[in-house]
């Protein structure tokens, strides 16, 4: 083997690189001997501000950040004290970083007291600032106010007549947090939301007083309340609290009215696609069964399982099933006279075999009196002609109100067209606004029986 010979200048530098590596390793060991290990940050809590029964302001500013990058700031609160990011019942998240945060707290109950804190999280952990605690304001409905649920997804107009109406069907957000439904039906009812203003806005100027409704402001694409939650929600669980707030609100409108008036009427709004364009009015009953002469169609079985049962037990003039569904007492009947063609009614007393017909839903069902309860409910689908323009959506709510109106004075409360206010059976120191819960939280759409389930898909 072959030695290379070292060439004798290359000693000359070897000093030189054995006291470089030696500086080079020094400054290495005292880089790591100054570094300084991350800490937890500090943060402190804003004040809270402009509360309101459902809502508040407030925030924090994190002054120190530990020696690592914040990643998540914002506020958490509960009702219990002491809130953490693993247990509260609410949270925000306001960005990153050093500096101040606003938050906008919702979600809240009406006349709770809350407990609330910054919170700052870094490599090392979560920090938290300073308690405050705060109580949200007394909720009081006022007539024709609108009340809301999370991010305006629901909605409730109060009112203050035996009137309830609910439109699940006609709104128009699309949240992209809320993943679309990948089951059910997914059309919109065009123009049921409008419609539903425009009969609101006719029953005032005409009487002063407004009926109670509740709106679905988000596209049937994310939420269809008028299905049985698994249904309604597709299992996305950021549908499920727009969905209960929902059947909520509707329990709350039907609380005040059980309490003020004692009974009631809803009224749950839709639109068909059908060929033949005529209102289609729901009772729960197949168009099978309406095809039924008089003496079979009021037998128990099909009182029990309409969604008008307890009308038909507490009528003033003691009409019976078939005069209500399809006599001139009923609502097709007063449709008749307003000219607004109407199944089934007095001059169209069934659909025939083979034409197509919604029969109510699962809110009819679920809402009506057919289990319980003084509020009957009727779903109306309305026609593609009474609603796709202004003008004859107009007319068609000018009808409706002469229809609806004509109904419950025949067979709720006498004398109510001319004189809504007098639909009382209780007397009150204050017939305008009232203390309700907000809302009521006793609705669980999961206790539902075998046959609501079975039934979830039908009608509209």
């Amino acid at each position: 083997m072959q030695i290379t010979k070292i060439p004798g200048s290359i000693w000359l530098f070897l000093p030189a690189l054995f006291a470089f590596l030696i500086v080079l390793n020094w400054g290495c060991q005292k880089e790591s001997e100054d570094t300084v290990p991350a800490e937890l940050p500090e943060v402190i809590t804003h004040q809270v501000t402009d509360i309101t029964y459902n809502s508040s302001k407030s925030g924090g500013e994190v002054t120190d950040d530990g020696g690592a990058a914040i990643i998540y700031r914002g506020v958490l609160w509960n009702t219990a004290g002491n809130p953490t990011v693993d247990d509260n019942e609410g949270v925000t998240s306001n960005g990153k970083g050093m500096g101040e945060f606003s938050s906008n707290v919702t979600g809240l109950s009406p006349s709770t007291t809350y407990y609330l804190r910054a919170y700052a999280v870094n490599s090392e952990g979560a920090a938290y600032g300073g308690e405050i605690e705060f109580t949200t304001d007394e909720l009081i409905y006022e007539p024709g106010q609108s009340y809301y649920g999370e991010h305006e997804y629901i909605e409730y107009i109060y009112g203050n007549i035996p009137l309830i109406m609910s439109v699940p069907h006609g709104g128009y957000d699309e949240p992209a947090s809320i993943p679309d439904r990948s089951c059910g039906v997914t059309v919109r009812d065009s123009y049921t939301l409008e419609l539903a203003h425009e009969i609101r806005d006719i029953i005032y100027d005409r009487t002063g007083y407004y009926p109670h409704i509740i709106i679905s402001n988000l596209r049937r694409t994310k939420l269809d309340p008028n299905r049985a939650v698994y249904e309604a929600t597709c299992n996305n669980p950021q549908a499920e609290t727009p969905y209960y707030e929902y059947h909520d609100y509707i329990q709350t409108a039907k609380d005040t009215v059980e309490k003020i008036h004692g009974k009631g009427l809803l009224i749950d709004l839709h639109g068909h696609g059908h060929d033949i364009q005529r209102l289609e009015l729901g009772y729960a009953i197949s168009s099978s069964e309406l095809r039924l002469s008089d003496s079979e169609l009021n037998s128990q079985t099909y009182i029990d399982k309409s969604s008008i049962k307890n009308l038909v037990y507490n009528n003033p003039n003691n009409y019976t099933l078939s005069d209500l569904l399809r006599g001139p007492a009923g609502l097709g009947g007063m449709f008749d006279n307003e000219e607004i063609p109407a199944v089934p009614g007095f001059l169209d007393p069934y659909p025939l075999e083979g034409e197509a017909y919604f029969n109510g839903g699962y809110i009819t069902r679920v809402h009506g009196s057919r289990d319980g309860g003084n509020i009957d409910a009727i779903q109306i689908e309305c026609h593609r002609d009474v609603r796709f323009t202004t003008s004859e959506r107009l007319k068609f709510a000018d009808g409706l109100v002469e229809a609806v109106f004509a109904f419950i004075d025949e067979n709720y409360f006498e004398g109510f067209s001319n004189d809504p206010g007098s639909a009382t059976v209780k007397t009150f120191t204050d017939n305008n606004s009232y203390l309700i819960p907000e809302p009521v939280n006793d609705y669980n759409a999961n206790c539902i029986n075998p046959v609501d389930r079975f039934f979830a898909g039908l009608g509209q």
